[in-house]
Order: C-alpha cells, then structure tokens, then sequence
C-alpha cells in the first residue's frame, strides 16, 4: 500500500531534522571554502546559477530538500483525494501527510527565524553603539522617526496649551515585541544630490513592561506630541503628522499590553 510506503519512510525524517539544525553551519562552511580555497571559487563560478542547476546557486540548491517536502504533501493529498472513504489506505495516507507537514511546519519555522535574526543583526549594524539585538523569541514590530522636544524651565509653571516647546533633535523609535530602542537620529545630505542619509546612535533600551506612553492633547504651540515614559527618564516627541502618531501610539499601547500580559 502507499500509504505504508510512505508512512515507512517518515521514520528516516530525523535526517531532514539534522540537515535543517545544521544548515547555517553549513552555509558558514561554504563560505569559508569559498574564501580559503580558490580551485573550489573557481569550480562554483563555472557551475553555478546554470541551466542544469536551474539558475541556483550552491546554497540555494541545499535548501531543495526543504522545498521536496511541499511535493510529498501534494503527491499525497491527490492520491488521498482519489481513495475512497472505506479505503484500508486512507488511514496510513492521512498519518503520512500529518508527518510530512509538520516537517514542513518546522522548516518554516526555522526558515522564518533565519530571517529574522538576520534583520535583526542588520538593524544592529544600523545603529551606532548598539547591543545585542538577537534574543530569543524576539522580534521586530515597527520604526518610526520622531521629532524630540523639550520644554523652556518656566514650560511647568503654566497651563499646558499655553507652554511653548522647543525642538532640540530627532529620535529613531525601534518597537520590538518586548523592548523599545531609541537612537539619536541625526541626517547627512550627499552633495549633488537629493539623497539623504540616517544616522542613527544608541540612546536606550527599556522592556515594554516598565514603559508608559501619554498622550499631548494638541495646543497652539504644539501638535501631535505625545510622551514615553520610563521609571529613570522622559521623552517629549512630535509626530510629523496625525496619522503617523495615531498609528504609532496604538501598535506600541497594543504592544505594551501585550508584554505586561506575558508576565
């Protein structure tokens, strides 16, 4: 029976599993061959992204076997369909496929961990001074550039629509699912050109869970600011629009509320 061929086979999985928990080693070591040896270079430049290999380069064609397991689900699933309900076949058929989709469940998985520790040291990389972004189960939500005030000594002795700010600078906000980076934003202008490059330099790091986001109800001096709170310092920002500071305040409220229910 199919269903026993298959299900037989799902026993050998373990070797998918040890393929896929060595892959980034594997990739390390390609590219360390790469580098040290010029005779195995010169052997990837003549056959790699070739017809015969699909246009793929060595790495890309390591991760094939990952992509075989969607072809077993599919091959599967339509026999399942043609077999009958009564069928001494369907039951293994059925067993076989759940097996293969979990597989690929973890290959996805793994695949979209990849990626995002990978953003995650490239942001790192971004920011001047910046500390060990990676760390487990986080991930990244949203960026946002700000305008930083502050308010004149006297802004506190009178009514709050009648204070007058100041700005002093730019911030770059990074929300993660569990913290929130600040970075002094500063701005470089390419000569000859419209272009306009961010800098950005570490300022702090806070846990959503200790962070506290007030609203600035809009005034004749100022519009569209709001306050980050934290137990040790405040930040007065401005929006540069009413859109960008609504959507802006919900997703880090949502996010806050979300870490404090995690605890």
């Amino acid at each position: 029976m199919l269903g026993d061929i298959f299900l037989n086979f799902t026993t050998q999985l373990r070797a998918y599993t040890n393929f896929l928990n060595n892959y980034p080693v594997t990739l390390q070591t390609l590219e360390r061959c790469k580098e040290q040896n010029p005779q195995f270079r010169s052997f990837l430049a003549r056959h790699e992204k070739q017809p015969n290999t699909k246009m793929m380069s060595f790495a890309e064609l390591l991760f094939l076997p990952g992509r075989q397991i969607k072809s077993y689900i599919e091959l599967l699933e339509a026999f399942l369909r043609y077999t009958s309900a009564d069928h001494v076949d369907r039951k293994k058929l059925t067993q076989a496929i759940a097996k293969f989709k979990d597989l690929d469940t973890l290959f996805r998985q793994y695949k979209e961990r990849l990626e995002r520790e990978r953003f995650l040291q490239d942001l790192q990389k971004r920011i001047v001074n910046c500390p060990v972004l990676a760390e487990k189960s986080r991930h990244f939500i949203r960026e946002e550039d700000v305008i930083l005030l502050s308010t004149p000594s006297i802004g506190r002795q009178v009514k709050p629509e009648f204070r007058v700010y100041q700005q002093v600078g730019d911030l770059g906000l990074f929300l993660f699912n569990d913290a929130l980076l600040l970075a002094t934003l500063t701005f470089k202008f390419v000569p000859f050109s419209r272009l306009v490059q961010r800098n950005y330099k570490f300022q702090a790091c806070m846990t959503l869970k200790k962070l506290r986001v007030e609203n600035l109800a809009d005034s004749k001096y100022v519009k569209n600011a709001f306050t980050i709170v934290s137990p040790k310092r405040l930040w007065l920002c401005q929006a540069h629009s009413w859109d960008q500071k609504f959507q802006w305040l919900s997703v880090l409220e949502s996010s806050i509320a979300a870490a404090l229910e995690r605890v």
